[in-house]
């Protein structure tokens, strides 16, 4: 048995008859080869599925013939046997699917999510099995498209490490993490409905492009480095919706929401570069806090409509506290204001 220099296998039982796979093997992935000798014919499985058989006279099985296992082959055998009967072709599949290791895997739970991976254009499923291995999603270095495709999550893309640019606009999205895809550079996750997006992948500098806005719900990106973000972020190619804010740990950040308005009637401009604009029902205390709950600002405001200086602050997400005490969260009024 040889590989040829296409890739594809080739097997020879002597006596001028052979048997070669057309289609080339796949490589930088484990594979599953048998080969059967029964009732004068040969024939060739790949990953448990018949792929090849002819017909023979008989095997050379002399002493001084040679047999030639893998040759011309860059890679490496494992787990080799030799039967002394031929295997049917459900031994083959269950040989196959025990020898399967079950890690190498990728874990893909959402049925339109794996099927929008197998039917990509150019191939992830390289092998035609049906599945994504680790190694399949680890070689895959370009552009992933899932755009559209009524995915409801993404789990499994933290498998393709090395992906570029990942398109997963409108789909019902709640969720998504992209923490461990640290060669992305583009990324469009708008019109979903996310509520959680976590962009902190420890190499957020090679961003040249993210697209996510018409998310409703979606009030902090978790990144590496909230200051970076705020500075780089807030301008084309990155769109985000007005009042969504960058935050190295989003969990501890959105432990102040943005609730109805109670005594704050109005805050404007929102985005504001130097002065606020703030009405209130009733004379209040308010506190300025950021997108990690420390308070950086306090004001006393009079009833009716009060300017407050922001000069100062630095760009990004706050939040204006209007409570009897202070950062109260129970009876506070909380309205969200973006600092450009």
């Amino acid at each position: 048995m040889t590989f040829q220099s296409n890739g594809g296998l080739y097997f020879n039982s002597g006596n001028g008859a052979s048997q070669t796979l057309n289609a080339p093997v796949p490589s930088d992935t484990w594979l599953h080869i048998v080969v059967t000798y029964s009732a004068n014919r040969v024939k060739l499985y790949l990953n448990g599925e018949l792929k090849g058989e002819y017909k023979v006279v008989s095997l050379n099985t002399l002493s001084n013939s040679s047999f030639r296992l893998g040759y011309n082959l860059h890679g490496h055998f494992d787990d080799l046997k030799i039967y002394n009967y031929a295997l049917n072709a459900t031994e083959i599949t269950q040989l196959y699917k025990q020898t399967e290791v079950a890690e190498e895997v990728v874990n893909i739970p959402d049925a339109n999510f794996k099927a929008a991976l197998l039917a990509h254009t150019p191939a992830i499923d390289t092998n035609g099995d049906g599945k994504i291995q680790k190694s399949e999603a680890t070689a895959f270095t370009g552009h992933i498209n899932v755009s559209g495709k009524n995915i409801a999550d993404l789990t499994g893309i933290e498998a393709f490490i090395n992906a570029t640019i990942l398109d997963c606009s409108n789909n019902p999205l709640t969720t998504l993490d992209l923490s461990k895809n640290a060669a992305l550079t583009q990324l469009f996750c708008n019109d979903a409905q996310l509520t959680t997006l976590n962009v902190a992948n420890g190499n957020n500098t090679s961003f040249i492009q993210i697209s996510a806005q018409n998310n409703s719900n979606l009030t902090c990106v978790q990144v590496d480095n909230t200051a970076y973000s705020t500075a780089n972020w807030l301008a084309q190619p990155f769109r985000f919706d007005a009042g969504v804010g960058f935050s190295q740990n989003c969990a501890a950040s959105t432990g102040i929401d943005n609730v109805k308005y109670n005594n704050i009637t109005t805050v404007y401009p929102n985005p504001a570069r130097y002065r606020l604009n703030i009405e209130v029902k009733e004379a209040a205390n308010i506190s300025i806090v950021n997108m990690l709950g420390a308070v950086v600002a306090t004001h006393r405001l009079n009833s009716g409509n009060n300017t407050i200086d922001i000069s100062t602050l630095t760009k990004g997400v706050y939040f204006i506290i209007s409570s009897n005490d202070g950062v109260s969260k129970s009876s506070a009024t909380v309205v969200k204001f973006i600092k450009e």
